[in-house]
């Protein structure tokens, strides 16, 4: 064989060898559940298929007979070969290996698996306050384990403004001029496994005189109470009408001791 040919064969083996010991990494939630495929790989009926994790023998398929070895109803395994989670916990976590023989004994596939789970991430919620000339939108979660958020505007990242971290919260805020809104935005919050979002649309009054936040009276800055809150709109605007009705209830008494 000629140099070049012995070459090529070397580059095939290395080739080989590269793909069948790959390896994935797997990110799921808690309670939920994993499938490890080996679905590149094409399975004979008189092959057999051990996996392992962290180097431990959990299940076998051998002539169409299946042994868990771990004890556990959450695994399963099926005929082609796919390893079965079931109510995923964080002990699932770790590296899995898929193991197959031909009938003669002989290594013909490996490929490794990094399943790692993770908590679900909390719902966000959008905030905002408006004053004169600036809006100040506030996008914050109850979590900060392996989690990130983010703040978006009309679906596209806000630019240049950094997440912090306290107490429990992730909180990321940025603030506009007035005269943009009004605007749709979007919180986001993420890890490698799950992800939430809500959307607001943030109007704010064009009468505001002074400063105002979703965490003072409506009547203290203007009737219009959509303009500065939380997506809680309606209760906001009832919450107007009442001031409104107290107000020219206050007014008539008044009239009427005159």
């Amino acid at each position: 064989m000629s140099i070049r040919g012995i070459l090529l064969a070397k580059c095939l083996v290395v080739l080989f060898f590269c793909v069948t010991g790959s390896s994935d990494e797997v990110y799921k939630v808690l309670d939920d559940f994993a499938f490890l495929t080996i679905s590149d790989f094409s399975i004979q009926k008189t092959d057999e298929i051990r996996w392992y994790k962290d180097n431990s023998v959990i299940m076998k398929l051998k002539n169409n007979d299946i042994t868990n070895y771990m004890k556990k109803e959450a695994y399963n395994m099926s005929q082609n070969g796919t390893l079965q989670i079931h109510r995923l916990v964080k002990e699932d976590s770790g590296n899995y290996k898929v193991q197959v023989y031909n009938v003669e004994g002989k290594l013909k596939m490996e490929k490794n698996f990094h399943l790692i789970i993770q908590d679900h991430v909390s719902k966000p919620k959008i905030t905002w306050t408006c004053s004169k000339k600036t809006v100040k939108v506030i996008c914050e979660v109850n979590q900060t384990d392996k989690a990130s958020i983010h703040l978006l505007q009309n679906n596209k990242a806000v630019p240049g403004n950094k997440p912090a971290s306290a107490n429990g919260k992730l909180k990321i805020e940025f603030t506009y001029r007035n005269t943009t809104f009004p605007a749709k935005f979007q919180c986001e919050v993420k890890n490698d496994a799950d992800k939430k979002t809500v959307e607001q649309e943030i109007r704010c009054s064009a009468r505001v005189t002074g400063h105002c936040s979703h965490t003072e009276h409506c009547w203290r800055c203007s009737v219009l109470c959509h303009f500065s809150g939380t997506a809680d709109l309606l209760y906001q605007e009832e919450e107007s009408r009442k001031i409104r009705r107290r107000g020219r209830g206050e007014i008539d008494a008044k009239s009427k001791n005159e």
